[in-house]
């Protein structure tokens, strides 16, 4: 099995990589799609090393990609299908109606679209 998770910020990392990380326990590959594109490095540092030590030393790989699409959405649908993913951890916030309205989700495209299962993790 492997679970993929994608993360955007440093808040996201905090509350995505352990619900994955727990996916993952059960003999599965972790692979995180990291979307920050530079940005606080050192928080999903942090996350990531607390991932792996979740996991511990079996041999479960902790897998760290960069996307080369900018679409968020786009990136995270075909990195799943990529790797053949049994489940996609991704985070979710809440949003104003003006703010649905107004702007696209990508949680939204990532829940309608995707081939396999996904848990979405409050933010």
């Amino acid at each position: 099995m492997t679970v993929l998770a994608t993360v955007a910020n440093a808040a996201e990392a905090a509350a995505v990589l352990p619900a994955a990380a727990e996916a993952a326990r059960r003999n599965s590959d972790l692979h995180v799609l990291n979307l920050t594109h530079g940005r606080d490095t050192q928080a999903l540092t942090a996350a990531l090393d607390a991932a792996r030590a979740e996991l511990g030393p079996d041999g479960r790989a902790v897998v760290v990609s960069e996307p080369s699409i900018p679409d968020h959405a786009a990136a995270a649908l075909v990195a799943a299908d990529k790797i053949d993913a049994e489940v996609l951890v991704i985070g979710v916030r809440r949003r104003s109606p003006v703010g649905k309205l107004v702007m696209g989700s990508i949680a939204q495209t990532i829940l309608l679209d995707a081939d396999c299962p996904v848990l979405a993790v409050r933010i």
